[in-house]
């Protein structure tokens, strides 16, 4: 969906290029100072992007500008030509783990939901974040049990730009089943109170979806007529716009990023990871972008392999894919699937 974003004034106005971006206030849907990323930064050998030591602690790193970050990763990648473009490039997650094949969630109080709310994370794309499935705990990287023949699944949902359906959301609530929720910063703008009720719940992760959804690419390639991202600097801005509003909202940075249409070349995965983050596919395009009726979904959910990433989306709430989700979910709990996010399913196989 090609759509013109209010960040685009603001960037023109020089605000977000001196490092300011949405923050946590979105229920009231104002412009605010957001604080930088501790999180991001890290080249693959080690080597800090914003000047510091390797293996420099959060506490002893200074606050980055977009600018500045900007600046350095131009500098470093600014110079690659891209080889590769599609959907399942190396580097670009599109199953579980084999590991999480054998993870079953262990059995935990009604205050587990609290216990993993306040846990501290640990830093990178394996970050586990919280969930629960059917009731109990989803497991994270020190929970996970060594259990054969267990099926574990990732429900993600895409929030693409245009409505909210709601439906879903009650359906995953009622259901316990987690989710990773992948949302643009046009939709966050769009649904501020929707963003701020999903954003605190521990049920859900939030992931970042771009800016303005559009492909990751260094080059301006398109998929599907969607103008991918033109330079370094654009495709910066399309992932970190999204990602310092999750922050100021959920106090951490997202994990993955998903890029509009889900097509990347193979140096947006580079600069991508030296952000902090795994670019996240799928197995599964269970209802097509939104286009498919419910019972299409519904057998696309059911035929699912163990491991998969199931995509789906919320932002269409006159599509079929509600009626598909509330139809299949209910039978691959019943076979004995356990959900989880997307961080809590790779923490334990990376």
């Amino acid at each position: 969906m090609r759509f013109r974003s209010l960040c685009d004034d603001v960037t023109q106005a020089g605000f977000v290029r001196r490092g300011f971006s949405l923050a946590g206030a979105v229920a009231l849907g104002l412009w605010v100072s957001c604080i930088a990323a501790p999180s991001y930064g890290l080249a693959a050998d080690g080597s800090d992007l914003r000047g510091g030591k390797p293996g420099a602690s959060v506490a002893e790193d200074p606050m980055v500008s977009l600018d500045a970050l900007t600046a350095r990763l131009e500098a470093r990648f600014g110079g690659q030509r891209p080889t590769a473009w599609g959907e399942r490039l190396p580097g670009v997650l599109t199953h579980l783990p084999a590991t999480a094949l054998r993870a079953a969630p262990s059995p935990t109080g009604d205050d587990s939901l609290a216990r993993q709310r306040g846990a501290t994370p640990a830093q990178g794309p394996a970050t586990p974040h919280r969930g629960v499935a059917s009731g109990q705990q989803v497991p994270t990287s020190g929970q996970l049990a060594d259990t054969a023949g267990a099926q574990v699944m990732a429900l993600t949902l895409d929030a693409c730009g245009g409505g909210y359906d709601a439906g879903i959301i009650a359906i995953l609530r009622r259901l316990r089943i987690p989710a990773t929720l992948f949302v643009t910063g046009r939709w966050i703008r769009e649904h501020p109170d929707a963003f701020a009720d999903l954003a605190a719940d521990p049920l859900f992760e939030m992931a970042d979806h771009g800016e303005r959804h559009r492909p990751a690419s260094v080059t301006g390639r398109s998929a599907y007529g969607i103008r991918g991202t033109v330079s370094v600097r654009e495709l910066v801005e399309e992932v970190e716009f999204p990602a310092r509003a999750i922050l100021a909202a959920t106090g951490r940075r997202p994990a993955f990023f998903r890029p509009g249409t889900a097509f990347c070349d193979d140096v947006a995965v580079q600069v991508v990871g030296a952000l902090g983050m795994t670019v996240a596919g799928y197995t599964v395009a269970a209802d097509a972008g939104a286009t498919l009726p419910a019972p299409a979904v519904r057998r696309n959910v059911e035929a699912a392999p163990s491991g998969a990433i199931l995509l789906c989306h919320m932002n269409r709430p006159s599509s079929g894919t509600r009626e598909g989700l509330a139809q299949a979910l209910p039978v691959l709990l019943q076979r004995g699937v356990r959900f989880v996010t997307l961080s809590a399913g790779v923490a334990s196989g990376l």
